[in-house]
């Protein structure tokens, strides 16, 4: 297969799971125009295309998830494991938005570049293709790499944490607990907002080798970038976070989650819980940052943690009564 040899721009690095030095693709076959890496291209594209002809037959390919918009499906190649969206233009609607902005696998592309970036667990993209006709982008396609052994949180919670031994479950729970909250930390440190924040949106991979549960970000389409987060976009955050876990956790769970988020979020970005927490003058936070934390985190930690309990609590209702709505309807 012809192709130009091209690298992503500086400011779209590759993810540090990338080959170092690995090059990619342009290629246009048909409509779509591709940007791929050179060593998925064989095994990813034919002279047509996607090798859906070659996949179908062979079982290859499952459907993972599938709607009008978007349907996900999970590759079993020789080379290994992938998984690839396809964005659907659905509805005028669709259609609509990909004329005013990026489409929505270009987004979830330079979302995951950007996390990638800055060191936070993500998936790895191998692929993107733009189906253009006249100007006009219409559905896309992005493919990445399976994490291995990683399986979606929600469903690891509800099968197989649940045949551990009793000391076994205790001992991840407090690891992942503190686990979900040095990762919620880092994403509200580095300014990400992960609109769609959900059990089912984080991959586990439970390592023995490690002695803790490792954590990987995937469905990166819903995040918002910003200088920094407010305390109540924060809050809205883990909030959303929570609804998954909401009647399937203790108040010590909980506990040790906001114990692991504040010490994260103090190592990591002082400056950012000085202008967030204290209610001080400019020159009060800049000449006295320590004091602010001492008194905005440190001694008012009690206060935190039943403000944070009221958020979830009333977040988890509100979330209750949205699903009886959907329910009804």
């Amino acid at each position: 297969m012809s192709g130009t040899a091209l690298r992503l721009p500086v400011s779209s690095p590759l993810p540090q799971s990338a080959t170092p030095g690995a090059h990619w693709n342009a290629l246009r076959i048909g409509a779509v125009e591709w940007t791929i890496a050179h060593d998925c291209a064989g095994d990813l594209l034919d002279a047509n295309g996607l090798r859906w002809d070659e996949w179908k037959p062979n079982d290859a390919l499952e459907v993972i998830k599938t709607g009008p918009h978007r349907t996900v499906y999970r590759l079993q190649l020789a080379s290994g494991d992938y998984y690839l969206k396809h964005f659907r233009m659905a509805d005028w609607q669709a259609w609509l938005r990909n004329t005013v902005r990026t489409s929505p696998a270009e987004r979830e592309l330079q979302a995951v570049l950007r996390v990638a970036a800055l060191r936070l667990p993500t998936f790895e993209p191998v692929a993107l293709g733009v189906c253009r006709r006249y100007t006009v982008t219409g559905d896309t396609y992005l493919i990445s790499r399976a994490i291995p052994d990683a399986i979606p949180l929600d469903h690891y919670l509800l099968t197989e944490f649940a045949s551990g031994n009793s000391s076994e479950r205790a001992e991840l729970r407090h690891q992942l607990a503190r686990e979900l909250g040095r990762l919620a930390a880092r994403l509200h440190a580095a300014g990400i907002e992960h609109v769609d924040l959900h059990a089912g949106n984080l991959l586990i991979r439970p390592d023995a080798a490690v002695g803790s549960p490792l954590l990987s970000l995937i469905d990166l389409h819903a995040v918002r970038f910003h200088a920094s987060l407010s305390q109540s976009r924060r809050d809205c955050n883990l909030a959303a976070l929570h609804q998954f876990f909401a009647g399937r956790s203790t108040r010590a769970d909980r506990h040790r989650f906001w114990q692991a988020y504040e010490a994260e979020l103090q190592s990591t970005t002082p400056a950012i819980l000085t202008r967030s927490v204290s209610g001080g003058t400019r020159a009060n936070r800049s000449s006295t940052p320590s004091l602010t934390l001492r008194v905005g985190i440190s001694a008012d930690r009690k206060g935190n943690c039943a403000r944070l309990e009221r958020l979830l609590d009333q977040a988890a209702h509100a979330g209750w009564r949205r699903a009886d709505r959907a329910w009804r309807r």
